[in-house]
């Protein structure tokens, strides 16, 4: 399955699941790449549309639930989920939401199909990040990891699973480090965290070849995280300012979208 934080899957997710998530996330004017120097307000409740920095909706294909970023806080002030019934034409799609106790903006969601989980990276008020393990079956959390050595912000990072290897890379502005999946609640390396040299705009990653790409408007890096440690490399930007990317790993071809432009 292909994992990437770039609004042009996003958008694809949207057009190509369900009508549900239409209306929680909007694919365009997020994060930078909608050029406002404001973050866009939160919607009145209940849930609303809006999309989460480089927020990826992440799916669990056996019970068909989408679990969605928003920017809808609870009454604590907390971050939260949406759960989304992804079944063609259910009449209340949204089944609940998920609350991330101590963060303020969920950044991203991926699925480990090892564990049946969904895990949910968060910011706080204060730009730290954590992971929250959900139980894809209870759709509750179960536990949090806190990430360290890794800077949070608003529209950068995100978090990718590596299902192969039982093992997601989270992203923060510059940096990327290792979790462990295999076990519950994961547990994080802080000593593989690296500084990529390019902001995680989007980054997606190809499961058979184990090669990362990370794109930031123009400055672009590859990880080879078959290779240890992770060592980022600079790669070609001439062509122009990069947005969105992702793998098809059908065909071990990657799409990159321009910024403001053309794929």
């Amino acid at each position: 399955m292909i994992r990437t934080l770039s609004k042009l899957t996003t958008a694809i997710g949207l057009m190509g699941t369900a009508g549900a998530l239409a209306l929680l996330i909007g694919a365009s004017g997020c994060g930078p790449d909608s050029h406002s120097a404001t973050t866009p307000p939160p919607a009145p409740k209940p849930v609303v549309a809006a999309c989460s920095g480089q927020g990826l909706i992440s799916i669990n294909p056996v019970s068909n639930v989408g679990y969605v970023p928003i920017y809808t806080l609870d009454a604590s002030g907390n971050a939260q989920l949406a759960v989304v019934d992804l079944t063609v034409g259910a009449a209340n799609p949204v089944l609940k939401t998920i609350s991330l106790s101590g963060s303020v903006q969920p950044i991203a969601t991926t699925y480990n199909a090892h564990n049946k989980t969904v895990l949910a990276l968060g910011l706080s008020s204060t730009d730290n990040l954590t992971v929250y393990e959900i139980d894809a079956k209870t759709q509750a959390v179960t536990g949090s990891t806190p990430i360290t050595g890794v800077s949070g912000s608003v529209t950068y990072g995100g978090i990718i699973e590596d299902t192969p290897k039982n093992r997601a890379f989270v992203a923060g502005y510059d940096q990327i480090g290792i979790l462990n999946t295999a076990v519950s609640p994961p547990t994080w390396d802080a000593s593989s965290v690296v500084d990529v040299g390019s902001y995680f705009d989007s980054f997606s990653m190809n499961i058979n070849t184990g090669i990362l790409f990370v794109s930031g408007d123009g400055n672009n890096a590859i990880i080879n995280t078959t290779a240890s440690p992770l060592a980022p490399q600079s790669f070609d930007s001439s062509f122009n300012v990069t947005d969105g990317n992702a793998f098809d790993p059908s065909t071990n071809m990657m799409l990159l979208s321009n910024e403001v432009g053309a794929d």
